[in-house]
């Protein structure tokens, strides 16, 4: 409800910095100093208000990726050096997992990195990586129908914000389309066409 509110509240400072100049016009003036409104604060605001969306947005995102799934696993990262380590997950990987999935490497309570694979063989491009000493657990999410994959993907990456993911994932033209992306967008072009400077 907090970021409701607080997206209530930047939207409506966002509307008095717009009119306050036409407000002074006909004589309304508020309390203290002029609200300014230019280009530099128009997008930061624009920035909050998306974040603020993200926030709101993210609720719901748990329930859009378990409608995504056949089945989900974890396995802790164990092992004697990383070549050990990644032999016991490639097994364990081999022995359960089908279809596409997307995955994610977790240190404790903080995921690190989420990326995406039409099987499980995807894995094995990690048989070297840093992720296999630093990270303690892989999370493996089977999801239903390749074009599902950029879906569930993205969704993970507004979810968990993973510490490694720069950029946002890429989209296929077949693929389904993240939710709260085309609410950002949606949101980030209403705003620039009401509030031009």
């Amino acid at each position: 409800m907090g970021n409701k509110t607080d997206f209530h509240r930047k939207l409506d400072d966002l509307w008095s910095r717009r009119t306050e100049e036409l407000r002074a016009l006909v004589g309304i003036r508020h309390r203290g100093p002029r609200l300014k409104f230019n280009k530099k604060i128009r997008e930061q605001r624009i920035r909050e208000l998306t974040e603020l969306a993200t926030e709101i947005l993210r609720e719901d995102a748990k329930d859009e990726i378990e409608a995504r799934l056949n089945q989900t696993g974890r396995r802790h990262i164990r092992g004697y050096g990383i070549q050990d380590r990644f032999d016991r997950i490639w097994d364990w990987a081999e022995s359960w997992i089908r279809g596409p999935i997307v995955y994610l490497f977790w240190k404790g309570s903080r995921c690190l990195y989420v990326g995406r694979g039409n099987s499980w063989k995807r894995l094995g491009s990690y048989e070297k990586s840093w992720y296999l000493k630093e990270a303690d657990l892989l999370e493996v999410l089977c999801v239903a129908g390749k074009s599902n994959l950029p879906l569930v993907e993205c969704l993970c990456v507004h979810l968990y914000e993973p510490r490694d993911n720069k950029s946002k994932p890429a989209n296929k033209k077949w693929g389904k389309s993240c939710p709260i992306c085309l609410t950002h967008d949606r949101i980030q072009d209403e705003l620039r066409f009401v509030f031009a400077t």
